[in-house]
């Protein structure tokens, strides 16, 4: 027997107190930092390269399911409104709250990788898979095959 998580106005408070923890999160992202001696000049000495390491979580739907302890297929049914005893106001309240962790997200990859904080490549993964981004887009057929026949034009 399974247990039916509803979304109900308690479930919407516990989000919004995990999309108000990733709005913080946002906003200290550049302050929590630390400098770790990443490579000695030899024993006992001082000099040295340092890094700076963030303590940085970022905001995601799986994190959101840890945090209020559902499945994330529970939250993919919430969000594609399969249970029909979700109302209008809590749709709405859950679709905007997901709308929020998923631009913080955005902001945190895309600015933790322009700041050299992340390497590039999860980050790079993670945008493509939640949001849709491209490395390259094809402006001429929008990714769509080149219509058949295609005949050169000679210019006189």
């Amino acid at each position: 027997m399974t247990t039916v998580t509803l979304l109900n106005k308690d479930m919407i408070k516990k989000i919004n107190k995990y999309v108000a923890l990733c709005e913080k999160q946002l906003k200290d992202f550049k302050k929590h930092s630390e400098f770790h001696k990443s490579r000695p000049d030899g024993a006992g000495s001082d000099k040295g390269t340092y890094e700076r390491l963030y303590d940085a979580e970022i905001p995601s739907k799986e994190r959101l399911s840890l945090y209020i302890g559902v499945s994330t297929s529970v939250l993919d049914n919430w969000r594609d409104r399969t249970a029909k005893s979700i109302t209008d106001e809590n749709h709405e309240a859950y679709l905007g709250a997901l709308n929020k962790i998923n631009t913080i997200q955005y902001i945190m990859l895309t600015e933790g990788t322009t700041l050299g904080i992340f390497k590039e490549k999860v980050p790079a993964l993670i945008l493509m898979n939640n949001h849709n981004l491209k490395e390259r887009t094809d402006t001429t057929t929008n990714d769509k095959e080149l219509p058949a026949p295609i005949i050169p034009l000679e210019r006189k």
